[in-house]
C-alpha cells in the first residue's frame, strides 16, 4: 500500500511540475494558462491540458514532442481524481471526443495511461488533426473546439478552448 501511495504522490507531482513548466521558455505561465482547464462535478475532478506544440517548446521537452507528435495529433493531457468510484472502468477514447464552433465531432483515437488506478488516473488523449476528407480540424477560422467526455462518473464533461490555441 505504502509503494502505491509514493507512486501517486509521484505522479501527482509530476503533473504539477508539467503545469508549473509552462513559465519556462521564457514565457509568463499567463501566456500558456490558456492551454489547463479544470472542472468539478459528482465527486470528481479532472483537468485538460491541450498540448500544442508550444505547450512542448516552452517546457523545452523534445522527447515530448518527438512521443506525442503535437505536429500529427490534437494532444490533451487529462488528469483524473475521486475518492470514490472507479474511474479505470471508463474507455477514455470512446467517451471522449472534439466539437467545434461549425458542429463537426472527431471522436478520439487513442487513449495513453500514465496511471491508471481506480481513483487516479492521468493519460494522454489523441485527436487527428485532419478528418476523412483531409480537412484540418482547427483553422484559422474555428472560433472554438469543446472537448467533451461523455459520461465520466455520469455526467458530461466540456472543457473549451474560446479561441482555440494556435496550433500549427
Amino acid at each position: 500500500m505504502e509503494r502505491r501511495w509514493n507512486l501517486l504522490v509521484l505522479l501527482s507531482a509530476t503533473f504539477t511540475l508539467v503545469l508549473g513548466a509552462f513559465a519556462q521558455g521564457g514565457q509568463s505561465p499567463a501566456d500558456l494558462s490558456m492551454l489547463v482547464k479544470r472542472a468539478s462535478q459528482a465527486g470528481v475532478e479532472v483537468e485538460a491540458i491541450f498540448a500544442t506544440p508550444e505547450y512542448f517548446k516552452a517546457r523545452r521537452d523534445e522527447a515530448g514532442l518527438k512521443k506525442y507528435r503535437p505536429d500529427e495529433n490534437l494532444v490533451f493531457f487529462i488528469r483524473m481524481d475521486t475518492h470514490s468510484g472507479d474511474l479505470s472502468i471508463f474507455d477514455m477514447r470512446k467517451i471522449s471526443f472534439l466539437r467545434t464552433d461549425q458542429g463537426r465531432e472527431i471522436g478520439a483515437v487513442r487513449w495513453e495511461a500514465i496511471s491508471d488506478s481506480a481513483h487516479h488516473r492521468l493519460g494522454v488523449l489523441f485527436f487527428p488533426q485532419v478528418d476523412a476528407q483531409g480537412r484540418r480540424i482547427l483553422t484559422s477560422q474555428t472560433k472554438f473546439v469543446e472537448l467533451v467526455i461523455r459520461g465520466l462518473a455520469g455526467v458530461e464533461w466540456r472543457f473549451r478552448w474560446e479561441p482555440p490555441p494556435p496550433y500549427l
